[in-house]
């Protein structure tokens, strides 16, 4: 016989049943939330409840969210734990080797290996003690012992924080199972100890790049015919490239520096996999898929002792080669010095070009044939010439922080109006670089450039600031070198005017040919003077 049950529990119940299955969906995700980390945190601890309530993170937002926990392995968590309180970081560390001497028993808080060790600082975000803790139970509980500090109730409510009340912490203290051991073979250890058990690894498999990853390459190379202890792995370290920043962090490039717990150790590395290795079908034949994937790649060992002497005979031969490019650059530079030297005297006593006298010339023809005369004889630009002849100069000793506008107002000053030239017409651009004590000069024509180059070598100028427009005479005392000019011609003006735009250099050649002021509007204007205005046509 069924025993009664009223309705309305009934009806409660059913709606229970029925709404237990809705529920599941809650319980998949904290149960994925949790296995996409490294590891799950145990649902008592007030982290996991507050992970759990959290949205779904989307997109990129799944790579910068510093509340996400790390791909780690438990494995690889205790490969960093077991590194950072080693043997050599216990001689390595003084600090660390003072704190584990002083405290209570051996133990030390596990969040101070979490800061100051260089393995795990590294990490973003750093793991937590939960992680931590579950990683060290699972895969170091033979090398480590745990305990739990409960913190005191606070007193901040009734003193204040600035009452000089101290409340306990609380939290995970850690210790080495033989800790008195470590300290004292950390304090009687020396270098040329640990230097005898470090040895160089290169051709490392990919998947292993990293240093868990070399840990456990490491450790199951080791493997093979042995047993090991479970600290024998007592260092990893990569070398920096010589164009790393001391604060970057070094990344593995396939190669790293290993030590062991003992010499003997490393002599069988060194006889198993030599430096000098012959691959065969026999060598392929390996227990296991580490040891193939090592024979696939290439990997091979050297005592750092002889990796210390081939160091050395690489940067000897490093430093030879950069003095052999310097020589060479600096050879090459004083070619091309003295090749302009010669130039520039073939140009000086090149006799002046002959001119045929036109009879009778008009007085503005007469004006613009007195022009020309300091002109270069050189190609004629005309409407179907590639850029411009004789309308680019050099200039040197320009100050490094000057900018365009400036040195335009600088070089504009040997076209003054004054002398009959129109402003803003002969300078057409200022190609410079910030840093750079150097700057090329487009002229409209060559009258223009022969104009500018013979204002500034009868007036000597040096700019003296960056935001200096007017330049002071040769004459004032200033560290600084007069600006020099010279005109570019024969390939190196080819090939400056070739990286010009094909648009701004047919520009350039119709101002060269028509003249400064034919190619604006109102081109059948006088050059000076005359008429004025154009007069408009009736229609």
């Amino acid at each position: 016989m069924l025993p009664f049950i009223p309705r309305k529990v009934a009806r409660n119940a059913a709606k229970t049943q029925v709404q237990t299955p809705r529920s599941k969906p809650t319980d998949d995700a904290t149960t994925s939330e949790q296995v996409a980390g490294p590891s799950q945190i145990h649902s008592q601890t007030p982290a996991n409840i507050d992970a759990v309530t959290l949205p779904p993170l989307k997109g990129k937002e799944r790579e910068v969210d510093p509340s996400r926990p790390n791909t780690l392995s438990d494995d690889a968590y205790a490969a960093l734990l077991k590194l950072s309180l080693s043997d050599h970081a216990l001689w390595l560390d003084a600090n660390l080797r003072r704190v584990v001497e002083s405290s209570s028993e051996g133990y030390i808080p596990l969040m101070h290996i979490v800061k100051h060790s260089s393995y795990l600082s590294s990490i973003t975000p750093p793991p937590s003690e939960a992680i931590l803790v579950k990683a060290l139970r699972a895969c170091a509980s033979e090398l480590f012992d745990l305990r739990v500090l409960f913190s005191e109730p606070s007193r901040a409510m009734w003193y204040g924080r600035t009452s000089g009340a101290n409340d306990s912490a609380g939290g995970y203290e850690i210790r080495l199972k033989d800790w008195e051991g470590a300290s004292h073979q950390a304090r009687n250890s020396n270098r040329e100890e640990w230097e005898s058990k470090t040895f160089y690894m290169e051709n490392i498999p990919l998947q292993y790049r990293s240093i868990p990853g070399i840990y456990q390459f490491t450790t199951s190379v080791l493997l093979r015919n042995n047993t090991l202890p479970a600290s024998c792995v007592q260092s990893i370290s990569l070398p920096r490239h010589h164009q790393d920043k001391p604060t970057d962090q070094p990344k593995c490039k396939g190669f790293a520096l290993v030590t062991l717990s003992s010499p003997d150790h490393v002599a069988r590395l060194v006889e198993e996999w030599p430096w000098q290795r012959r691959r065969n079908a026999k060598s392929m034949e390996q227990p296991n898929a580490d040891l193939q994937d090592a024979v696939k790649f290439g990997f091979r060992v050297l005592k750092k002792a002889r990796w210390d002497q081939l160091k050395e005979e690489y940067l000897a031969r490093r430093h030879q080669l950069l003095e052999q490019i310097r020589a060479a650059q600096a050879q090459l530079n004083q070619r091309e010095m003295d090749m302009d030297e010669d130039d520039q005297e073939d140009f000086a006593h090149a006799p002046p070009p002959k001119r045929k006298r036109t009879p009778s010339p008009a007085p503005e023809e007469e004006e613009m044939q007195t022009e020309n005369e300091n002109v270069e004889a050189g190609p004629v630009t005309t409407l179907w010439s590639p850029y411009p002849y004789g309308c680019l100069v050099f200039v040197k000793n320009v100050h490094p922080e000057t900018n365009k506008t400036t040195l335009k107002t600088l070089f504009s000053s040997a076209f003054r109006p004054d002398a009959g030239w129109t402003t803003g017409d002969g300078l057409d651009y200022v190609d410079f670089t910030k840093g750079m004590d150097t700057c090329y000069l487009r002229l409209a024509t060559p009258t223009h450039t022969a104009q500018l180059i013979t204002h500034f070598s009868e007036h000597l100028t040096i700019q003296t600031s960056g935001l200096d427009n007017a330049g002071s005479t040769s004459d004032s005392p200033s560290p600084s070198k007069p600006v020099m000019m010279e005109r570019v011609e024969g390939t190196r003006e080819e090939l400056y005017w070739g990286k010009v735009p094909e648009k701004v250099r047919r520009g350039a050649v119709e101002k060269a040919v028509k003249g400064v002021g034919a190619s604006q509007e109102g081109g059948d204007e006088e050059r000076e003077g005359g008429a004025g205005k154009r007069k408009r046509r009736k229609r």
